[in-house]
């Protein structure tokens, strides 16, 4: 509890600087980007008993670089769908989450690989979560806050900016492949609080990502 509200404090308090920069500073680069693929829970079945650990997932994202280095993005996610089958029910458990992070930008190009179009990209940031227990025709919901961190390799197909001449330089799409992995912490409610679960779930996901 004293760690989340830790991270409520820093988010907050990053997030009152890059307001500051955008209202000082042009905004260099806008993006948004798909990526899709598997969703892992680690503790739901402990909490609930007999649930699949696997599903499929998927994240949306949208958000802006304030420097070469930093930008802000926010998502949501598809945490999964597992199936519930511990011999006295049958059921589903599935989670979503909104999300609003810190994104940390390093191109690869300054760890001496000569490609610039390498990108690496880590991620820290604030999650509301929902998750559904669906049993027996009934369905039980539940709501909450936690956190997300995440780490991305990209690389980039073509330039946002393409020089036309020594004076002028023209704007255009960028894009993006992608391979991320998220982990959202403290989804669900625990066996204490009614039975709905709790779990850690990790996002491995690949994608597109389109940059203006």
């Amino acid at each position: 509890m004293r760690l989340k509200r830790n991270a409520i404090a820093v988010l907050l308090w990053l997030g009152l600087s890059i307001v500051s920069a955008v209202l000082k500073a042009e905004i260099s680069d806008l993006y948004a980007q798909l990526h899709l693929g598997s969703a892992t829970s680690r503790g739901l079945s402990d909490a609930i008993g007999g649930v699949e650990d696997q599903s499929m997932g998927y994240r949306v994202a949208a958000g802006l670089m304030l420097s070469r280095y930093l930008g802000v993005e926010a998502g949501f996610a598809d945490l999964g769908a597992y199936d519930i089958n511990s011999g006295l029910s049958v059921g589903e458990w599935k989670a979503q989450a909104s999300d609003i992070s810190i994104m940390g930008h390093l191109p690869l190009k300054e760890m001496a690989i000569e490609d610039d179009n390498w990108r690496v990209r880590l991620g820290f940031g604030l999650t509301q979560w929902r998750s559904s227990v669906s049993q027996y025709d009934i369905t039980h919901s539940v709501s909450g806050t936690g956190t997300r961190f995440g780490i991305e390799l990209g690389y980039r197909l073509n330039r946002v900016r393409q020089p036309v001449d020594a004076m002028v330089v023209k704007r255009q799409l960028s894009y993006e492949l992608s391979l991320g992995w998220s982990r959202y912490g403290d989804v669900g409610e625990g066996a204490s609080h009614g039975g709905y679960g709790n779990s850690d779930i990790d996002l491995w996901l690949a994608g597109l990502r389109v940059t203006y």
